[in-house]
């Protein structure tokens, strides 16, 4: 908006009436729909980081029905 912004300094509403933002609502309001729409993303990975990582895995051997069946030792076909 071409200000610069301190953020150690205490705004007040007159500062922010002296900023015209309503020139900029159109600005405004699309970085503040980026921001909620990137949270919602971060929710979402976070709820499915967390699901994969409460969950246990472990690595089995598989053995064909077809070499079951037909009296073959697996061990030997590799």
């Amino acid at each position: 908006m071409g200000r610069e912004y301190d953020s150690a300094k205490q705004y007040k509403v007159e500062d922010l009436i002296n900023f015209h933002i309503t020139l900029y609502s159109h600005l405004i309001d699309s970085t503040m729909s980026s921001a909620i729409e990137a949270y919602a993303v971060k929710q979402r990975f976070n709820k499915i980081r967390s699901f994969w990582l409460d969950h246990a895995f472990t690595i089995e051997k598989h053995v064909l029905d077809s070499t079951q069946n037909s009296g073959l030792n697996y061990d030997t076909l590799i």
